[in-house]
């Protein structure tokens, strides 16, 4: 296990309290996120602004103009980089760069939609905006699915170890979100083919009691070879509950079975 469990905040920190308060404007009012912690007065003002995946943090120092530093800027995650860029025009910003679609050639390949801007202290903050894969025209295959079920006893964590509370467990979300993802790879298998999995990252955000419906929606990043990427999201009737990636490749079952037997 890693030391690091993932980037808890990025600080900003302004030449006086006037772009302290502009600042907190830009990412409040402008972008519409909401604030964590506030604490002190004046100068010595400090404040927590979430942004849903980590913590921006302003400081109002009056320490004069500051030279940009050597991070080159930060990137939020966002659904709709277009309407960031329009949100910060509107407010008087300037978008310096996009809104435009990019192809990050990495492993697996990430298509985005990206807009950078100026933020109230300087700041260079890009939208990030990941793309579903493209696909040709003639493709009719689907890209997503969605299934749902009544969270059970068998499902919970009080089942699991014997004791604890009787709410919708982490394994049984992933055995979910597996489950949705390999039906919905079904579809782009040849005779004879089928997938396994091989990485699954998961974030469970929110409990779920028995007799509850828990609804997964998988949808297809990308295809590369025969390593397939998926976003899945789990919901309940209260809102999202779960969220994350899995990959699943494609084997031929007798060719693994041999492999294993070999062990």
């Amino acid at each position: 296990m890693g030391l690091i469990q993932g980037m808890h905040h990025v600080a900003l920190k302004c030449s006086d309290v006037e772009e302290f308060e502009r600042a907190i404007e830009f990412y409040t009012k402008v972008l519409g996120m909401r604030v964590k912690r506030r604490w002190g007065e004046g100068k010595d003002s400090g404040i927590m602004i979430d942004t849903g995946e980590g913590l921006i943090e302003i400081f109002a120092k009056n320490d004069g103009p500051l030279p940009q530093g050597t991070i080159r800027h930060f990137a939020l995650k966002v659904k709709d980089a277009d309407a960031c860029a329009e949100a910060v025009r509107a407010a008087g910003y300037p978008v310096t760069d996009g809104p435009r679609d990019v192809l990050i050639k990495s492993d697996p390949p990430l298509p985005a939609r990206v807009c950078f801007c100026l933020g109230a202290v300087g700041e260079e903050v890009e939208f990030f905006q990941e793309k579903p894969m493209e696909r040709a025209p003639e493709d009719d295959r689907p890209t997503e699915l969605t299934q749902t079920w009544t969270v059970t006893e068998d499902m919970t964590a009080a089942h699991l170890r014997g004791k604890g509370t009787a709410i919708f467990s982490t394994p049984s979300m992933v055995s979910l979100m597996e489950r949705t993802c390999l039906e919905l790879a079904k579809a782009y298998l040849a005779e004879g083919q089928s997938t396994v999995g091989a990485e699954v990252r998961v974030r469970h955000l929110a409990p779920t009691p028995v007799g509850g419906h828990v609804t997964c929606r998988a949808v297809i990043r990308t295809i590369e070879g025969r390593r397939m990427w998926f976003d899945a999201e789990m919901t309940d009737e209260k809102g999202k509950v779960g969220e994350g990636s899995h990959l699943r490749v494609i084997v031929a079952p007798k060719a693994m079975a041999d492999k294993a037997e070999k062990k």
